[in-house]
């Protein structure tokens, strides 16, 4: 475990936790485990924004796309 990581795994994720009396003390393992998981719960949430972003563009990208065409055809006639 890397000096950044174990600073990252402080208080603050674990302040949950405390503040429910349901964990009273965690070993260096569940500090980490319960780390990485939150971890791993950021990316997907990360991911999906950005793949519902990216069908977003795709979706302008095609309108665009229709009304450059629609505006050639008008010019043409």
């Amino acid at each position: 475990m890397t000096v950044q990581m174990t600073r990252m795994i402080s208080y603050q994720w674990l302040r949950p936790l405390i503040l429910d009396k349901k964990v009273k003390l965690l070993s260096k393992e569940e500090k980490e485990r319960i780390y990485l998981k939150k971890k791993k719960r950021e990316r997907r949430k990360i991911k999906k924004e950005n793949k519902l972003l990216f069908k977003d563009v795709k979706k302008q990208q095609a309108a665009q796309k229709i009304n450059v065409q629609n505006t050639k055809g008008i010019k043409l006639i």
